[in-house]
This record gives C-alpha cells, structure tokens and sequence, in this order.
C-alpha cells in the first residue's frame, strides 16, 4: 500500500542524494523489436494478463499509492507516530457510499478505514490514538501509469489535525493488480538504472525513457547508455543498460543525473503498460 508523506517523483527523488546534478539526453540507439537476453521476456510474460482490450481501461498504480498522508503534516510527535503507526479511533459511524463516483465504482467508507490502518507501519501502538471526527467522500490526487490523476478518495479528518488522510475510493475491479518481481539473471555485470518516468510523443510511437544514474559520458565517474525494448500485444518492457567509465583507482563521489533514452516503437502504444524489466514496475507516462 502506498502512504506517502509527500508526492516527490521518483526520479527527482534519486537526484536530491546527489551531490552533483545534471541532465542529458541520449538516443536508444536499439530496435524496438529486440528481444534481448535477460529480464525482458520474463517481464512481458508478466504483464501479459493486463486487459489492454477491456472497455475501461484499469487503474495501474504507481508503487501501490492507495493512501496519502495530511498534507500539511502533523502539530506534534505524538499525532505523528498515531498515525505512522495507525493507532486511531474510529468514527461512531460511517457514511453511505454512493455507487459510483466520476465513473468509478466505489469501496465503502469502511473498507477505506481498513486500507488506512493496513497502510500502517508495523509497532506498537502510540499511547494517544489519533480521533477520526469526520469521514466524507471527495477526490484527491494518486500516482498511475498514465500519470496523476484525481480520483474519487475517502477523506478522513483527525482531531487536531489540519487535513485529512485521503483513500483511493475506488473498487478493485477496476485496479490492476501488477505482477510480483520475478528475480532474472541478467548479462550485465552492473546493475542497471530504474526506468522512472517516460514520454509519449504525439505520434504515439516515440518513447523517451527518463532515468537516474551517473551524468553521461565516457569521463571518470560518467556512464554510457543503452536502452533494450521488447513488446508484446499487453506490454512493453524497458531495460537501461549502463557502462561506468573509472580512471585507476580514483574513487568516485555520489553523483546522479537524470537522463533519457529515446525510441521508437513499430505500433503506437495504445493502452499496453510500459514496465520497467528489471523490477516488473510500471512506469507512469506523460503524453506530449
């Protein structure tokens, strides 16, 4: 489940460790119809039970983002902890839930409780539990494969707190559950840089693939990419590939970059899920 204290993209996310940043852009250089040795048909296969066909296309969540944290944060320590760790009290009663919301189904109130507290970190309870003084139905904002959106959400206010906590109020039926991570071999002997975010050009073909890693080059402490792509009627499945260049036995500082990678596929995308290989992930994708 995701209970995010603040919604930070997680390529950004990775470059605010750097002690250096920047950012270039590199062509994939590969076809898109490479097949390559290692994580890419294991994840296609994964991914192949998506309903790219269905009528509605489904929600695929981005690290499980069901749960967002008040978003002005906590007066103390204690409210704080009550709710990391899910120490509330509940509402004398819930509201009726409507049947559908903007198009969506919509969980009870009450099962959106339970998403709140299953969200939970794992430890003691705190000693003061957080008090439930409200529960309404609005919308608010979730990380998808398709980008942000506003969703219909469960909104729950706590006693002496400025906003509420806010639960995806949509049913399961129309939520992809994604694969768990199969874990594959690859050929590479270093690790390869998570594809975090992509682009879809007007042309709904041409793919760029953002991601973090060491600044681009063949200088000390730089790397080279290269990008594998395989495709299937359900997926398309991205793997970055990376060779960091060292000189001697100098050490190198942390450092990250966000870099691109561009290519383009032999069919538009349509509603197939682009999916990082290497950790079975979806990656969200903004269209130009």
């Amino acid at each position: 489940m995701g209970r995010r204290m603040s919604k930070v993209g997680s390529a950004v996310a990775v470059c605010c460790i750097a002690l250096i940043a920047c950012s270039s852009d590199v062509n994939a250089g590969a076809s898109p119809q490479r097949q390559a040795a290692g994580p890419l048909p294991a994840a296609l296969a994964a991914w192949s039970h998506f309903p790219v066909h269905a009528s509605s296309r489904p929600l695929v969540l981005i690290d499980g983002d069901t749960v967002n944290a008040p978003a002005f944060g906590f007066p103390n320590d204690a409210t704080a902890l009550a709710y990391e760790n899910g120490t509330y009290t509940a509402p004398w009663r819930f509201p009726t839930r409507p049947r559908s919301a903007a198009g969506f189904p919509i969980v009870r109130a009450r099962s959106a409780f339970s998403i709140l507290k299953d969200a939970a970190t794992p430890g003691p309870s705190a000693a003061v539990p957080l008090v439930v003084t409200r529960v309404t139905l609005g919308a608010a904002v979730f990380e998808t494969d398709r980008g942000r959106r506003t969703l219909p959400a469960w909104l729950f206010a706590f006693q002496g707190v400025e906003n509420p906590a806010q639960v995806l109020a949509v049913s399961p039926r129309r939520i992809f559950a994604p694969p768990r991570r199969i874990l594959v071999q690859a050929p590479e002997l270093e690790s390869s840089p998570t594809a975090g975010s992509a682009t879809l050009a007007s042309n709904h073909r041409t793919l760029t693939v953002g991601f973090a890693g060491a600044p681009e080059g063949t200088g000390p402490c730089q790397s080279t990419y290269s990008l594998s792509v395989g495709a299937s009627r359900t997926a398309v499945a991205v793997v970055v590939h990376a060779v960091t260049h060292y000189k001697g036995d100098a050490g190198c500082l942390l450092q990250a970059s966000f870099n691109r990678l561009t290519t383009t596929l032999a069919a538009p995308l349509g509603n197939r899920v682009v999916v990082d290989a290497d950790s079975l992930t979806a990656v969200p994708v903004q269209s130009q």
